[in-house]
């Protein structure tokens, strides 16, 4: 399994923009034999494109009905690679913040929910603005089992992820450490956390002018096993067997 972890620059509340980079980013890899390009969390509509006011984020958000979705399941099908992302959804008049795998059939094989709280504002509404409380999301492809958790997620509970006892977790996340900062101890953290988790653990940051640098890594026994600078916007393509 050849997975791409890309740093995307995305912008807030600018989903055509961002689902334009998307497509983008994609036709480099095309008949490259990758499985996955990995974006990062609420990469669709960018971390900071909620209001907080209920109806106007509402119709920023999408259903996994939505068109926007299912466009994107169509493309993935076309272009015979899979796609992964973040993105605000909205179901029944709630709001997570979610992240969807779509595979080169462009059939969804899951779709989580953040659990851990820091994606919302303090003051947001907590019976609309949900965080998921503790249900973890795994998928298999090609007889591996692949788990998934968003950003604070691996800190706060690294526990009910790591009973899933994935072969590989995939950790999107939006942090805003400088280069300096990343290189000379947080990601030495993160490694630390990671092997917390799982064994083989691909995370993923996005990018967001001035304040979030992008920059992936992959994490294997909690050493950094293969990584894309921060602030370099590489992709980091990683090959998991």
């Amino acid at each position: 399994m050849k997975l791409v972890l890309t740093s995307t620059q995305f912008l807030n509340n600018q989903l055509s923009v961002n689902i334009k980079n998307l497509q983008e980013i994609s036709s480099k890899y095309h008949n490259k034999d990758i499985d996955f390009i990995c974006f990062g969390e609420a990469y669709l509509q960018g971390f900071d494109g909620l209001t907080w006011n209920i109806n106007e984020d509402i119709n920023r958000a999408l259903s996994i009905e939505d068109k926007v979705i299912t466009d994107l399941q169509e493309y993935s099908k076309i272009n015979n690679i899979g796609h992964a992302f973040g993105y605000i959804e909205k179901d029944s008049g709630k709001l997570y913040s979610s992240y969807i795998v779509i595979d080169k059939n462009g059939e969804i094989l899951a779709n989580y929910r953040r659990i851990s709280q820091g994606w919302k504002v303090e003051e947001a509404d907590p019976t609309v603005y949900l965080h998921n409380s503790s249900k973890t999301v795994f998928f298999n492809y090609e007889g591996k089992k692949i788990g998934l958790g968003l950003c604070g997620d691996f800190w706060e509970h690294p526990g009910i992820y790591a009973d899933l006892e994935a072969d590989l977790y995939i950790w999107p996340v939006f942090i805003d450490y400088t280069k300096k900062e990343w290189e000379e101890g947080a990601q030495k953290e993160y490694a630390d956390q990671a092997l917390l988790v799982g064994k083989n653990v691909a995370m993923i940051n996005s990018a967001y002018p001035n304040q979030a640098y992008g920059g992936s890594t992959y994490f294997v026994d909690g050493n950094v096993e293969a990584y894309s600078p921060m602030g370099s916007y590489e992709d980091l393509i990683i090959e998991f067997r």
